[in-house]
């Protein structure tokens, strides 16, 4: 076979497909989980926030705090020590006018409390909201305190974005290594997919199987002599015009030869063995033919069978392997 000029092979371009497709997906799907990973994380953060201002709100040192509205070191100390326990920003308690009882920079207490999104809770709401404050940008809970059936205060509990974008990189980052391994995975099976594919096809190039598909029927349909391709139960995949016009001969269709048995043109073949390239002569309906039978075999396994068969009036006297059968033809057609 002449020198093919390549382009890319095979191999490279089902490695790119597949490696393509699979970094597409996974960045997807990488996506969607950071999503929904920050959202959910964001979620906890609020039910947390909640939790523990619910909490604080029915503390008696608080409620004392607030009634007689005056800060202590001893509750500084107490509402320091929650936010460090839970991971905090601040944990600030306030009265009705949004004066600050309690706060992480003593400096603030006695202070109005900034950002403006504590006023539904000093409606008597719980609240999570984000706002800007002394500590930066926040997220926030708030819960109303009261005292019987009197609200005497609220306490807003927070973490600062960034402390919280914090929390959603580190789960990320874990994320991001099986993301890693996957697509090492991924890579290393797209690999063997594409090399065991390119070995199926016998380790050809796709210009290589057309152009061998093309030679191939071109060979096939040139020949006069009938040339049938059978597979081990001898089903007919593959046959040439000439076979095709010795069926229309026998009564058949032209179109229609494919995925018939070989009987519908050698009517007694079982006493031919497939298994082994034999040639033989043959008789039917009065006209005598020489048969070539061989098995065709792809990796030591046999998966058909390739059969010729001519005319005997058609062979030429010739010396050699099957010059016997030659003159055989010749005496029984003269």
């Amino acid at each position: 076979m002449k020198f093919m000029k390549k382009g890319i092979s095979l191999w490279l371009l089902l490695s790119v497909i597949f490696i393509a497709v699979l970094i597409v997906s996974n960045t997807v799907v990488y996506g969607l989980i950071i999503h929904e990973n920050k959202k959910q994380i964001k979620k906890e953060e609020e039910k947390l926030l909640l939790g523990i201002g619910k909490q604080l709100a029915i503390e008696d040192s608080i409620k004392r705090a607030l009634q007689s509205n005056k800060s202590s070191v001893a509750l500084e100390q107490y509402t320091n020590k929650i936010a460090e326990i839970h991971g905090l920003d601040f944990v600030v308690i306030m009265n009705m006018d949004g004066i600050r009882l309690t706060h992480p920079n003593t400096n603030e207490i006695g202070q109005r409390f900034e950002g403006g999104d504590e006023k539904e809770a000093l409606l008597g709401k719980e609240q999570i909201s984000i706002s800007n404050g002394t500590l930066g940008q926040s997220l926030r809970g708030f819960v109303p305190i009261f005292s019987g059936s009197e609200q005497i205060g609220v306490v807003a509990i927070g973490i600062k974005l960034p402390n919280l974008e914090a929390l959603v990189e580190h789960a990320s980052e874990e994320y991001a290594c099986s993301l890693t391994i996957s697509i090492l995975i991924a890579l290393m099976g797209s690999s063997l997919v594409a090399y065991y594919l390119k070995r199926q096809l016998l380790n050809l190039e796709p210009k290589e199987i057309t152009r061998l598909l093309e030679e191939r029927n071109a060979m096939l349909n040139e020949t006069k002599d009938v040339i049938l391709v059978t597979d081990n139960q001898r089903i007919i995949t593959l046959a040439n015009t000439a076979a095709k016009t010795l069926y229309v001969q026998l009564g058949g269709e032209f179109s229609l030869l494919e995925g018939k048995g070989i009987d519908v043109l050698i009517q007694d073949n079982d006493h031919y063995d497939f298994k082994k390239k034999d040639e033989q002569l043959y008789r039917q309906n009065g006209q005598d033919y020489l048969i070539s039978i061989a098995p065709i075999v792809v990796r030591k396994k046999t998966v058909g069978f390739i059969v010729f068969f001519a005319k005997c009036n058609c062979i030429t006297i010739s010396y050699g392997s099957i010059g016997e059968y030659n003159l055989v033809c010749i005496d029984i057609t003269k």
